[in-house]
This record gives C-alpha cells, sequence and structure tokens, in this order.
C-alpha cells in the first residue's frame, strides 16, 4: 500500500485522488475534514499533526473515538461523536490555522496549548517569541471554553 499526503484546496485532493485511480491512499491532514472523508472516501487513515495531540490525552480519546464508531458502522453516533470537537477546532483555527494562513508561525501557540495538555513543550526558538500574557490568557480562556481545562 502506497500513501500520500494532501493539504491543500478540496478541489486539489479531488484531483489526486483521480489522478492516482484509487493505488494511492490520499490522506487530507486536516482533522475538520476527516468525517467528509470517512465517509465520501473510505478515508481511514488520519495522517495528521497537531490535532490528534492536542484534542486528545489519556482515557480522552474522541479522534480515536469516531474512527472506532466508524469502522462500526455506526455512522450517526460518528456524526455526533465528530460535532462534539468543533469547539476545539474553532480555537485551532484561531490560533494555528489562521497565523499560518496569513503567513505568521504558529509555534508560541502551539507550544502553550501543548504545555496545557501536559507536554513538555520547551520555550520558542528565535526569532520567534512566546505568546505575551494576554494572549496566552486569551488561549487558556479559549481551551477552558472548549472543554479542555487549561
Amino acid at each position: 500500500m502506497k500513501g500520500i499526503k494532501a493539504a491543500g484546496a478540496l478541489a486539489d485532493r479531488v484531483a489526486v485522488r483521480a489522478s492516482c485511480g484509487g493505488k494511492v491512499v490520499v490522506s487530507d491532514p486536516m482533522e475538520q475534514n476527516w468525517l467528509e472523508n470517512l465517509l465520501t472516501h473510505r478515508q481511514t487513515l488520519l495522517f495528521a499533526d497537531p490535532e490528534p495531540y492536542l484534542y486528545q490525552r489519556a482515557g480522552h480519546l474522541p479522534i480515536a473515538d469516531y474512527r472506532a464508531l466508524y469502522l462500526a458502522g455506526r455512522v450517526d453516533e460518528l456524526r455526533a461523536a465528530f460535532e462534539r470537537l468543533a469547539p476545539l477546532r474553532k480555537v485551532y483555527n484561531r490560533w494555528v490555522m489562521d497565523p499560518m494562513l496569513s503567513g505568521r508561525p504558529p509555534n508560541a501557540a502551539l507550544k502553550a496549548w501543548a504545555a496545557a495538555m501536559g507536554f513538555a513543550a520547551g520555550p520558542t526558538r528565535a526569532p520567534v517569541q512566546p505568546l505575551g500574557a494576554q494572549d496566552l490568557a486569551a488561549l487558556q480562556a479559549d481551551l477552558r471554553a472548549a472543554g479542555l481545562g487549561a
């Protein structure tokens, strides 16, 4: 089995899938697109980061859980489990994707989020600066509101 991680616009992934003719697993790395990819393209592989380690922790594995629901054919429960991650996706887009898509590195927010999850994230490396106190407090508030209790 061969695979490729294909980020970018949906139309680009559709074109890659068509070009590969089913001979290559095409993985959309965005967790927020995985429900559609599971149901439409049977993409059971999620070659993503950092969402899996930012959204999950020991004893709470919502991404793994909704994949298990898919494999068990429990689509209605799968949809509900997927939707329960919507608040975290909003935080992820605000602090990671939006800055990255506008040319700003999200490293400081990633490290602060990872630290809030209990990871040894360490400091940012120059020239990237850590989040300022106001941004750190805002990120922590967003994480609490999304249910992570940062």
